[in-house]
């Protein structure tokens, strides 16, 4: 019985500890949405395939491999392409990596030796930021501010396409961004069918 006591003791006392660092994670933050413009982020990056939890493996391989090039790491950047919601954990589809920063720019060849790279173009955004406190803030937020931001642009009849992660290391911030999509243009009517001819 002293035993099982005790065990049920150190369990406790294991849950009361992982609840305290989510709560110093953020797991109680209250997030606001801003429509702004985000980007553009010139992205180095590997393509990901897989569990979302996953990300920060990568993350960091990616990340002690350019420091080790002498490329500056200042901020972070993960796109997510699927509602993890909805597709199996095993189809996620990811691309995981870093803002180039303006004095790097030159040794882009370089770089993409090892990586894939794009711009990110400037887009108007709906956003929220969540504070970066301990390594748990990273899960916590994602899964906060997802679908805190899909519902807002859900309420507001906004349509949405790519969502991405910053991670702004010089501020401890991360900032989600869910990308407006741009409005549909009006099929064009012919000069015949317009005058009913």
């Amino acid at each position: 019985m002293k035993v099982l006591k005790y065990l049920l003791i150190a369990v406790a006392i294991l849950c009361l500890g992982v609840f305290i660092k989510l709560v110093q994670a953020g797991l109680f933050t209250t997030l606001a949405a801003q429509e702004q413009v985000m980007g553009p982020y010139s992205f180095v990056y590997t393509p990901f395939v897989g569990d979302y939890r996953k990300v920060t493996g990568v993350y960091r391989r990616i990340h002690a491999s350019l420091k080790d090039q002498g490329i500056t790491i200042k901020t972070g950047l993960t796109v997510f392409y699927d509602d993890y919601r909805y597709v199996p954990r095993k189809e996620l589809r990811s691309d995981v990596g870093f803002v180039l920063e303006e004095k790097d720019l030159a040794r882009l060849p370089e770089i993409e030796k090892l990586y894939k790279s794009k711009i990110i173009p400037a887009k108007e955004s709906v956003v929220t930021e969540f504070p970066i406190k301990n390594f748990l803030s990273y899960m916590v937020g994602h899964l906060k501010a997802y679908p805190f931001l899909k519902k807002y642009a859900a309420d507001k009849n906004l349509k949405t396409d790519m969502f991405y992660e910053v991670y702004d290391s010089q501020v401890k911030k991360i900032y989600y961004a869910l990308n407006l999509a741009e409005p549909e243009q009006p099929n064009e009517i012919n000069e015949e069918e317009d005058s009913g001819s």
